[in-house]
């Protein structure tokens, strides 16, 4: 009994995934670094917000294409093995651009675009294995505390980065951030490589009947699970909204952010409004998720509408970072909330390619919206709303304002509005409101409103 009792206690030791963690982020702050460092590189090149989205766009568009055959990939192979070849894959675009600074000193915006592209496809690889790896590593009752942990890592990256990144983007440049990429790449892989075990996939019954199915069938299969639960459906399709709302953000902030702030402020006010994700990170470890992670989750997409429509004030780097710094206390309650749904709903053994459909339609409003808004700001709403423009003068003029990023403004308070519309929506839609109940729990709620039926006939 006392060797069962050991066995069992580490079964339920965090060790693995805490090492595990560690890697992960350690090599996820020199990629944040790089990713900042070339998003402010490309602006500063070209001034462009039309340029700026299109290069979110192409990071997006493989993650699209590819995911179902990624899926396939992680379940069928051991998940570690592909989360190091995804990230030497990845370290190789980081070398490409380091190579054209080294021979040419002349990098050129679709340098950039290239290099973002093949870590897309590296990335599409890496996400699946990342998550699914989690779920080996740790409990199902202590998934909302190791994803907590996760949020607080991603969280100090954000609080972090930009700062740092903007003080050495003046300092050594971006030939400097790179090496520094690399470096820690390095330490994160080998870590990785020798020093973390990960325990083996648990079958289910539908994995075993899932490898008599032919290889359409199997790389299918993604899209016939998520149709066949409707509140996971739900759960993804108010995600992949609301993804749509973030993409725009992340276009339309930094140059609204850089049109009164130098690179430098910029990542100041960035590292502040990370702060926020911090903070909420820290919550989320220390209290882990709420017990129903649906009520969790709508009334803070529905709090995080509102701070969006909060950009009808100035646009001045200060008010930003507020607004910012609310904003994003709640996406790490959101994120582990979400996480833990379908990390405990899914079976391991199909994983990877539920995940990898679940990214599909998480992301596919985001490449649209990116594509969009860049034009959309620089060909329509930045003129409307320009000083002496159309709506000079007008009601809407003088409640949304009328100047340089006013445009911009106006499309936040927009997507506010409609955050805040798709989670009243999803409240509503009980698949959804339901779905964190217990299976077991939902069963027994089924028959007793079934025999309350029959002895009311």
């Amino acid at each position: 009994s006392r060797s069962r009792l050991m066995k069992a206690k580490k079964e339920e030791s965090l060790y693995p995934f805490y090492l595990f963690a560690i890697t992960q982020l350690t090599s996820g702050f020199g990629s944040y670094m790089t990713a900042f460092a070339t998003t402010v590189w490309v602006f500063e090149q070209t001034g462009s917000i039309s340029q700026f989205s299109f290069n979110k766009f192409i990071v997006l568009l493989p993650g699209i294409v590819i995911a179902p055959f990624a899926g396939l990939v992680v379940d069928k192979c051991d998940r570690k093995t592909v989360m190091v070849i995804a990230d030497f894959g990845a370290a190789l675009t980081t070398l490409y651009i380091l190579y054209k600074l080294h021979t040419s000193d002349n990098l050129e915006v679709w340098d950039i675009h290239l290099a973002n592209v093949l870590n897309a496809v590296c990335n599409t690889f890496q996400w699946p294995a990342w998550q699914t790896t989690i779920s080996q590593l740790v409990p199902k009752k202590k998934l909302g505390h190791a994803n907590g942990i996760l949020e607080v890592g991603d969280g100090l990256l954000q609080l972090a980065c930009p700062a740092i990144t903007g003080i050495l983007m003046s300092v050594v440049g971006i030939y400097g951030i790179i090496l520094f990429d690399l470096a820690v790449f390095a330490f994160a892989e080998l870590v990785l490589i020798f020093c973390i075990t990960v325990p083996p996939v648990q079958e289910s019954e539908e994995g075993k009947k899932l490898k008599e199915e032919p290889m359409v069938g199997q790389l299918l299969f993604g899209f016939k699970y998520l149709f066949a639960h409707t509140g996971l459906l739900a759960l993804l399709l108010v995600f992949s909204l609301s993804n749509m709302v973030t993409a725009t953000i992340d276009v339309v902030i930094p140059p609204l952010i850089m049109q009164r702030a130098t690179p430098q402020e910029f990542g100041l006010v960035a590292s502040f409004a990370g702060l926020g994700v911090l903070l909420g990170s820290v919550y989320v470890a220390l209290r882990g998720t709420p017990e129903n992670k649906i009520m969790g989750m709508i009334p803070t997409l529905a709090v995080q509408g509102l701070l969006l429509v909060g950009a009808i004030a100035p646009a001045y780097p200060w008010v930003i970072a507020l607004l910012g710094f609310f904003y994003l206390v709640f996406d790490p309650i959101i994120s582990a909330c979400s996480t833990s749904l379908w990390q405990s709903r899914v079976p391991q053994d199909i994983q990877g390619r539920v995940f990898s459909v679940r990214s599909v339609f998480g992301a596919l409003p985001m490449p649209v919206a990116t594509l969009i808004t860049g034009p959309l700001s620089d060909h329509f709403l930045e003129p409307l709303f320009a000083t002496d423009g159309p709506l000079e003068g007008t009601i809407t003029g003088m409640v949304l304002g009328t100047g340089p990023g006013r445009g911009m403004c106006a499309l936040l308070v927009f997507y506010g509005a409609f955050l805040i519309f798709i989670s009243f929506v999803g409240y509503l839609f009980k698949p959804l409101r339901d779905l964190d109940l217990d299976p077991e729990n939902q069963e027994q709620n089924l028959k007793s409103s079934k025999k309350q039926k029959k002895k009311k006939e």
